[in-house]
Parts: C-alpha cells; structure tokens; sequence
C-alpha cells in the first residue's frame, strides 16, 4: 500500500518566499493571466475583507476562475521544474526522492494551505 508524504513548501522546503506568490508572476510571466483576472482577483479580495487583506488575498483563488484544470496543472509542473525545485535543498531533494521510489504520492503545501500535486 503507498503512502502520502507531506511537504511544506513555504519557510520549510522554500524559505523567505511565497510560492503563492511567485506562481502568480509566473502566470503573469507565461500571459496566462489579463486585466480582467487581475480585476476579479482584487473584487474578490475585496469581498473577503473580514479576516484582514493578507487572509483575503490567500484565500482568494479568483484568477483561476475559468481556466482549464489541465491548463493549470501543466503549469503548476512546469512552475516547479523550472522555479521551487530550484530553491528546495539537496538533501530535500534527497528525501523526497526516496518517497518518490517508494512510489508514495507526495503533496506540497504552501503557507496558504492549498495542497499541489507533484
């Protein structure tokens, strides 16, 4: 039977940046994202205010609204290969290897506690 390992990426395997973050400039860098996302994302944010603006743009997922769940996995692949795993230590590396030969299902979550695939 596989098992799931779970890995914090921000301030643990990734620290003093959000991954939140940088994959939102990712899909700004890749033009995934226009005016209209942006605009739906700080309406959003705006609508979310009870708990303060820092939890409102956490919670807020509004840029993806629309976008093909496939479209936002590829990316979320490409996000890592080409940026987290270039900030993830060798010996975390090492370590998540050795759940990735055991065949276990490896799940990273950012401080905003959205889990990601990988």
């Amino acid at each position: 039977m596989n098992k799931a390992a779970f890995f914090d990426l921000d301030g643990t395997l990734v620290s003093g940046v959000s991954s939140e973050r940088m994959f939102l400039k990712h899909l700004l860098q890749r033009k995934m994202l226009n005016y209209g996302d942006l605009f739906k994302m700080l309406l959003g944010a705006i609508n979310n205010l009870s708990g303060g603006w820092d939890e409102a743009f956490r919670q807020n997922k509004y840029y993806l609204k629309g976008k093909s769940v496939g479209t936002i996995e590829q990316l979320v692949q490409e996000f890592f290969a080409e940026r987290v795993n270039t900030l993830i230590s060798q010996r975390a590396k090492e370590k998540i290897g050795e759940h990735k030969l055991k065949g276990d299902l490896r799940e990273f979550i950012p401080s905003e506690g959205e889990k990601l695939r990988y």
